[in-house]
């Protein structure tokens, strides 16, 4: 065996090996939830806080409790982040409006549980949860294919603002009942009648969402590896290069797009049985930039540092929970700090 040859089989192995690894902590990770920790801060907050602020901060211990349901949710949105990552890491979409996507695959999971009437036999048109899935997939991919085609051959910031007002014109739809189905302002809810047995334990979700998550970042590194993620990576960098190469640019742009929705209609499927409702407030334009976030904070282009960036996203917005008037503040401050000492993302390579 070539030195090469010894080289490609140990980075097989390092890889093999990380997978297994994350599976097993995934598999295990139940049995450690619920976790609590509790601090008493006020002694040593407080002084800082009347030199900052002039007044006490009002805290005198704080707590974080970190259970299942915050698991389950950060599986969620690496589905998210992934899909959202198809678009802008590898093929330089700015795309502001892909939780409208989300919304497109929650709604129709919650049309189908509660508003589908039965046949003759009191049988749904889907009999099963999973048997809807792949309809808000199909659902996503055809509203997104359908918005792409129209508005791809514009870039950058243009890009942007259209993907931003279709997120909004979703959102506002939605809110007034579209085609009486929508529920308005008041949404869908997924009484306990209606729900799937299946998920009458959180653990079933939990366990759902993190394959799904594991297999959405396997599917996207098989995909950045291939063919057609070698010809986005030409498109992000320069179109007209890419063109010069004999690459078709509008279609590779249209493929990332829609591919982008098979992950939004899963997400939003799953997110609507995690939520036990689907209501327009849970997809409004702060929702499509804490995934944008999610991305920007791993490093676009990454598959393992925007899943560690969605974690970590989740479990700060829990950890600063606490800090109610200043949670936000914070986080922002925090993100503005990483833009200027590590631009690149938690996971990105230095000057790429």
């Amino acid at each position: 065996m070539t030195a090469e040859g010894g080289i490609v089989k140990r980075r097989k192995l390092g890889k093999a090996a990380a997978w297994l690894g994350v599976i097993l902590f995934l598999a295990w990770l139940p049995s450690f939830l619920p976790f609590s920790v509790e601090w008493n801060i006020g002694s040593w907050l407080d002084p800082i806080w009347l030199r900052l602020f002039g007044h006490s901060s009002g805290i005198e211990t704080y707590r974080i409790d970190i259970g299942l349901h915050h698991a389950t949710l950060a599986a969620l949105f690496v589905i998210m982040a992934m899909g959202l990552n198809l678009s802008i890491g590898f093929a330089g979409l700015l795309d502001l409006g892909f939780i409208a996507f989300v919304a497109i695959g929650a709604y129709i999971m919650a049309i189908e549980l509660t508003r589908v009437p039965l046949n003759s036999d009191s049988v749904r048109v889907f009999s099963a949860w999973w048997a809807v899935i792949p309809l808000c997939i199909f659902g996503a991919v055809l509203v997104r294919v359908a918005l792409g085609a129209t508005c791809l051959r514009l870039r950058g910031d243009y890009l942007a603002i259209v993907t931003l007002g279709f997120g909004e014109i979703t959102r506002v739809a939605l809110k007034n009942d579209l085609f009486g189905l929508t529920g308005g302002p008041d949404g869908i809810f997924l009484s306990p009648r209606v729900m799937p047995e299946f998920f009458s334990d959180p653990e079933p979700l939990y366990y759902l969402a993190a394959a799904l998550a594991l297999l959405s970042c396997f599917t996207l590194y098989r995909w950045k590896n291939s063919r057609a993620g070698r010809a986005w990576e030409a498109v992000r960098e320069d179109e007209v290069a890419a063109a010069a190469c004999g690459i078709n640019v509008f279609r590779a742009k249209i493929w990332a797009y829609g591919l982008g929705g098979v992950f939004a209609g899963l997400a939003g499927a799953l997110y609507a049985l995690h939520n036990t409702t689907a209501h327009p407030t849970d997809y409004d334009f702060i929702e499509s930039v804490k995934v944008v976030v999610m991305v920007v904070l791993g490093g676009m282009g990454s598959i393992a540092g925007v899943a560690f960036g969605s974690v970590v996203f989740i479990l700060l917005l829990e950890v600063l929970r606490g800090l109610a008037h200043y949670r936000m503040l914070i986080f922002g401050a925090t993100l503005v700090a990483l833009m200027v000492f590590r631009p690149q993302g938690l996971a990105g390579r230095a000057g790429k």
